[in-house]
């Protein structure tokens, strides 16, 4: 499964910067099932670089509900 990413052309991207878009890719329910196979990645448009993900840790998830807080908190601001 592959997140597309248009802005790459103007802004570095990097595993470090998708670390939690790629725990949400793979810690996500779908409406249909898939093999525990699947790979999520995500594919830097702009550059044609693919950037593949790589066991979630717990710190992974802890960094995936941290970025949520921040985003919930600046919502709630608006």
């Amino acid at each position: 499964m592959i997140k597309l990413y248009f802005k790459g052309k103007n802004e570095r991207i990097d595993k470090h910067k998708c670390r939690s878009a790629l725990t949400l890719l793979k810690d996500s329910h779908y409406a249909i099932e898939h093999p525990d196979s699947v790979k999520h990645a995500i594919l830097n448009v702009q550059k044609g670089r693919l950037i593949t993900d790589d066991d979630s840790t717990d710190y992974h998830q802890i960094a995936l509900e941290s970025d949520a807080a921040q985003f919930m908190f600046i919502w709630n601001r608006l």
